[in-house]
């Protein structure tokens, strides 16, 4: 057993998801047909972590319907609320009454693949201090999109800029940290921010560090997807095919017409695809009855209706 909790932020509402945003909280929209919070719990539970916290706020209830007391993930799960949704080191903030440890945090609307994960509990446990997952970042407007750090040469973090106009450095934050119970200090003297009115977690990990304490990067992340457009759900989705070196995956009780062709596509449980269909870079969600003859690409489908994505 580690001596790490986990902690998983949950509570936000994704309003750039547009109406696929309020039909489902981030957390469980669907890769590779589990939701996306199922993969973190995995994902702590193979870092032999067994206690996890999960901070809701938004549609709290369809998660704890869905996740209940995550015995089916083999963790046991206590739900915290927000309250008011006021940023990310807000909610955090939420969970000092509960964690008085060291504790492994991820954020509910972020994939990540990262086989060698273990190693930033190695970082952290070997420097006595905390470690934040990274990866090198070679798309500099990726990069001035997300959060860059400033490293000295043993990879200790002197710096975090949230979407630096000028990176000074290609790599690149992550949403994965592996914290010290100190670390809530910070969140207490963390301000709000002048534009969005929030706690914002960067801020609180900036603060973290300018006040002396060891915060290294880990070099662990292979690929990673922030999910805030419904362009993000497919290309993580396609990502994960690609990562896997599939074609499609098809749930179950999913019965498909004969001659319906397939090619990159995600098909959820309890699916009926009724007459002959070409599907080309579709997610299908859990549930949805497709009556007529299709011929579709780039897009999501849920039990509402057809969500383009030319984009991806």
């Amino acid at each position: 057993m580690s001596d790490y909790v986990g902690a998983i932020l949950a509570a936000g509402r994704g309003r750039r998801m547009g109406t696929l945003g309020e039909q489902y909280p981030k957390p469980l929209l669907p890769v590779a047909n589990q939701p996306l919070i199922g993969h973190h719990l995995q994902t702590l539970r193979r870092l032999g972590i067994s206690q996890v916290y999960v901070v809701v706020g938004h549609e709290a209830s369809q998660i704890a319907g869905a996740l209940k007391d995550g015995v089916d993930y083999g963790v046991s799960i206590t739900y915290v609320e927000q309250g008011a949704p006021l940023g990310s080191a807000h909610a955090v903030g939420r969970l000092a009454p509960y964690i008085d440890g060291p504790f492994v945090l991820l954020l509910g609307d972020y994939y990540f693949s990262a086989p060698e994960l273990a190693r930033l509990l190695q970082r952290a446990r070997a420097s006595g201090g905390s470690a934040m997952a990274a990866k090198r970042e070679p798309d500099r407007q990726a990069l001035c999109e997300a959060c860059a750090l400033d490293l000295d040469a043993e990879g200790r973090i002197l710096r975090i800029v949230e979407k630096p106009k000028v990176p000074t450095s290609d790599m690149k934050g992550c949403g994965i940290y592996a914290l010290r119970p100190e670390f809530f200090d910070a969140v207490r003297r963390t301000p709000r921010t002048a534009l969005r009115d929030e706690y914002e977690l960067t801020i609180a990990i900036d603060l973290y560090v300018q006040a002396g304490h060891p915060l290294y990067a880990e070099e662990v992340i292979e690929w990673d997807m922030n999910f805030t457009r419904p362009v993000d759900i497919l290309r993580c989705n396609l990502a994960w095919l690609e990562e896997h070196g599939r074609r499609e995956l098809v749930g179950a009780n999913v019965h498909l017409a004969p001659g319906t062709q397939l090619e990159q596509v995600i098909i959820g449980d309890d699916v009926l695809v009724a007459e002959p269909s070409a599907l080309r870079e579709i997610v299908v969600f859990r549930g949805v009855q497709m009556r007529g003859g299709n011929h579709m690409e780039r897009a999501l489908v849920t039990p509402a209706g057809l969500i383009s994505c030319p984009e991806v």
